[in-house]
């Protein structure tokens, strides 16, 4: 099996295994549409940039280059920062850019360490749109809004605002499980409930239409955990998700702390936000650039889930058996 090879400025993150990539061809074509009616033209890798020149964007399709994923990177050309930028990781000697970065079925990033910032590419009107694999981006007035459709997220980048995109949320995890299947239910009453599915590696799990991408980790034929990834359509009972700022997690959890651990897959570091209460825990998985580098308001979630123990079996859930 090869070994796959991470875009330079996602090497050192914290990487789970939490999803399941399906890797585009490096045949994948790219299309820029420069407008509604004029005919598609295929390229390999994508610049371009907003009218008024404030930021400008590079999309490279997998297999392209040494991109594994597809993946996008705009920076913010302007001396405006809508947030500031994380702390330089450890180990970036190079210039940490001003950088919106996302790769398929992952969460967005706020900044990069790259050589330099990106030159300004074909300067395109607003509301064109261009697209590289799974990556569709559209130009805005000012500024560029990204997407993935695999995960469905992305990111909306201006020299005023900085947002990660997200989908509609269609159901709600709360600290006490997801739905009517609650966390210390047995397997019996929770099939009563009507809501489990199929088992995986011998683990009732919900059935898709109560929760997409929702995996439920079961103690002792109890209910232990419930884990949703960044394919999920959930989001906590105050609309935080997968793909969240921690600037907006500490808006609506003004209690909640951050705990570093090191009780994740393979004995990896990561910090975690942890919301308590007599249910028992919200816990959210941040995902920083390296394990070393400290979370800041643009630091987006990684995963969501619910237990009612401290440090929960992380490897098992993740790894899916």
């Amino acid at each position: 099996m090869t070994t796959p090879v991470i875009p330079h400025h996602r090497r050192g993150r914290t990487r789970t295994a939490i999803a399941v990539v399906t890797v585009v061809g490096a045949l994948a074509s790219v299309l820029i549409l420069v407008s509604a009616t004029s005919p598609a033209t295929a390229l390999a890798t994508v610049r371009f940039t907003d009218a008024g020149g404030t930021v400008a964007c590079r999309i490279v399709p997998a297999g392209e280059g040494t991109a594994y994923y597809d993946e996008v990177r705009c920076d913010l050309l302007t001396a405006a920062t809508p947030v500031a930028l994380p702390p330089r990781p450890p180990g970036c000697h190079r210039t940490w850019a001003k950088s919106a970065t996302m790769i398929r079925d992952d969460v967005p990033a706020w900044g990069a360490c790259v050589g330099a910032t990106l030159d300004s590419g074909n300067d395109l009107e607003p509301g064109t749109q261009v697209s590289g694999g799974t990556i569709h981006c559209t130009v805005l007035d000012p500024g560029v809004a990204c997407r993935d459709t695999s995960s469905k997220r992305g990111f909306r980048l201006t020299p005023a605002t900085l947002t990660y995109l997200r989908p509609p949320a269609r159901r709600t995890i709360s600290p006490s499980g997801i739905g009517k299947v609650r966390i210390g239910m047995t397997v019996k009453r929770a099939k009563r409930t009507g809501h489990l599915g199929k088992p995986v590696c011998g683990n009732p799990q919900l059935k898709p239409r109560y929760g997409r991408s929702i995996y439920l980790t079961w103690h002792k034929r109890r209910l232990a955990s419930v884990l949703a990834n960044v394919h999920t359509d959930s989001q906590s009972t105050r609309g935080v998700g997968v793909g969240s700022m921690l600037r907006d997690v500490r808006g609506r959890y003004r209690t909640s702390e951050i705990v570093r651990t090191k009780d994740l897959v393979a004995g990896a570091r990561a910090y975690v936000v942890r919301v308590r209460d007599k249910r028992g825990s919200l816990i959210l998985l941040l995902e920083t650039q390296h394990p070393k580098q400290r979370p800041s308001a643009s630091t987006p979630v990684k995963a969501l889930w619910v237990t009612r123990s401290f440090r929960p079996r992380l490897g098992y859930a993740f790894d899916g058996c």
